[in-house]
């Protein structure tokens, strides 16, 4: 929004789930999913890379911009349209904690977006991080990280809305 009220044109593209977007100040495209267990990520992948190559003559951007999430078309986007390539990351992406569930299938899917974290991290042009402490974690993780090309980046809150209160109000 701010990007865009500041005169940049910007474009976003964010998963079909139909929520409310009238008079938004930016272009959106809504790119459909499979929404079923499994099939979300894998199947936003492909209709944006479908997406962006159909309109590939078009799109014309300076920068890419991606918040941590399961993709990598966004960065390989970049690349092909010689564009910088920012990623941001808004929470920890080697968190410890033992989740309830399968498993299994919960280390796969830790591995996949570890994975992906890396990717996205070392051929990002700037990444912005919520924290120092987070920074230092990353590349304490990932030795081949440059914590030059990152830049903290802390999270807004709106105040009146989010503030310490009785558990029962809250």
């Amino acid at each position: 929004m701010n990007l865009a009220d500041g005169g940049h044109n910007v474009t976003l593209f964010l998963p079909k789930y139909g929520f409310s977007k009238p008079g938004l100040p930016f272009v959106l495209h809504e790119i459909p999913v499979i929404n079923l267990p499994g099939m979300r990520s894998v199947s936003y992948n492909f209709f944006l890379l479908w997406f962006l190559i159909l309109h590939r003559r078009i799109l014309r951007p300076d920068i890419v911009y991606l918040r941590r999430t399961s993709l990598v078309v966004p960065l390989l986007y970049a690349r092909y349209k010689r564009a910088r390539f920012f990623f941001e990351i808004n929470d920890d992406p080697f968190p410890c904690r033992r989740e309830e569930g399968n498993l299994r299938k919960l280390r796969v899917r830790t591995f996949l977006a570890a994975a992906l974290d890396r990717i996205n991290i070392h051929f990002a042009d700037r990444c912005f991080v919520i924290s120092e402490a987070l920074i230092r974690k990353i590349t304490n993780m990932l030795p081949s990280a440059d914590a030059g090309k990152m830049t903290v980046m802390t999270s807004g809150a709106n105040t009146d809305l989010m503030r310490p209160m009785e558990k029962k109000s809250a």
